[in-house]
């Protein structure tokens, strides 16, 4: 059953950033996390009365309700409004398998350091393919020139009202599509998202002694 939840979580992560990639076009990062987390919260609490036991949250110590607080501010407040950023620049085919390696490696190599967790060979092999993939996946993006759009002269008198507007280039410059704005800063925003979420994923392991 716990192959088949990662397999159900990867399918639900990629159609979430299919659809944030759209909307992350047309919407601020901010609201559109704002949203999901409403949403989310209201069916978590609606799940937990139906199928658990809402007693386990008055069981549970402070410590550990400041840590699924804390880590959830973290891992969806900060990560996932970083990462409907990054989607809006740079797309989802580099946006999504970047940040979950990021988050997956870093997530490993903290547990192992502060968390004490078993240290296995496997582990920096994984690194070092995750660090293959990540510029596999990068490095064929660079150095690639944007094709402007071409400027299209207007051929009617009826349409000479559009010639104040900027050239086509230029909205292309201003809103270019997703994938077109290669620069670092959208590959730091990857590196801000791996960080929030591992993180928030440390913090909340490290917490282990409150609800089951």
């Amino acid at each position: 059953m716990g192959e088949l939840a990662a397999l159900v979580a990867a399918m639900t992560w990629s159609a979430t950033s299919v659809a944030l990639t759209s909307l992350s076009q047309r919407t601020a990062p901010v609201v559109l996390s704002a949203l999901r987390l409403s949403a989310g919260s209201l069916l978590l609490f609606a799940v937990l009365f139906a199928f658990g036991d809402p007693g386990d949250i008055t069981a549970a110590s402070a410590a550990t309700l400041f840590a699924m607080l804390g880590s959830g501010l973290v891992g969806y407040g900060l990560g996932d409004t970083v990462y409907i950023k990054a989607l809006a620049l740079l797309g989802m085919q580099r946006t999504f398998p970047i940040s979950m390696a990021l988050y997956i490696g870093l997530t490993v190599l903290g547990g192992v350091l502060l968390l004490d967790e078993a240290f296995t060979w496997g582990l920096p092999l994984g690194a070092a393919l995750i660090a293959v993939g990540v510029y596999l996946i990068v490095i064929p993006g660079r150095g690639q020139e944007d094709i402007p759009l071409p400027v299209i002269a207007v051929a009617e008198p009826a349409l000479a009202g559009f010639a104040d507007l900027p050239p086509a280039e230029h909205v292309a410059a201003l809103h270019p599509a997703p994938g077109q704005r290669l620069g670092w800063f959208g590959y730091a925003l990857l590196g801000a998202v791996g960080i929030f979420w591992a993180s928030a994923t440390l913090w909340l392991a490290a917490s282990n002694d409150g609800m089951p």
